[in-house]
């Protein structure tokens, strides 16, 4: 079909274009999930398959752990998928992240905003400048939350 103009044809292709994703978009939602989950399941084996602190492997519960903070401003800006992504790509590394199921990640942000040490809960860390140490363990930690007192 001929078009007099770039207008118009702009205005029928994006008629169908509209038109075939009312038509598809339950294939395409259901496409887009399945794909975050493989996406994420990969990063899960990724970074080992298993909670670092308890040691629990179902991949519905396990979450991935920004250990310096500021995994809720990453991902205000990438999204979790486009994190997966950076990360299966390369783009991303892992030396700031862990894995800890749901119920370890909440204690280990809930003991690092009062000062303990994420590694072994038990000691209070002690604050050197702009990094954290816990003189038990050795955990240490740089740049991380700022109610910390």
């Amino acid at each position: 079909m001929p078009y007099k103009d770039k207008q118009t044809k702009q205005i029928h292709d994006r008629a169908f274009n509209i038109e075939w994703y009312l038509k598809n978009k339950d294939r395409i939602i259901r496409e887009k999930i399945e794909k975050h989950h493989t996406n994420r399941r990969k990063v899960i084996e990724l970074l080992g398959g298993k909670c670092v602190r308890c040691g629990i492997t179902d991949w519905r519960i396990l979450q991935v752990n920004h250990i310096n903070g500021n995994g809720s401003k990453e991902r205000k800006i990438k999204g979790s998928s486009g994190i997966f992504r950076e990360i299966l790509n390369g783009k991303r590394t892992l030396i700031d992240l862990d894995l800890r199921c749901a119920n370890c990640n909440i204690l280990y942000e809930y003991d690092m905003r009062r000062g303990k040490c994420a590694n072994c809960y038990q000691v209070d860390l002690i604050k050197d400048g702009q990094t954290l140490e816990c003189p038990k363990c050795g955990f240490r930690i740089t740049t991380f939350i700022k109610s910390l007192k």
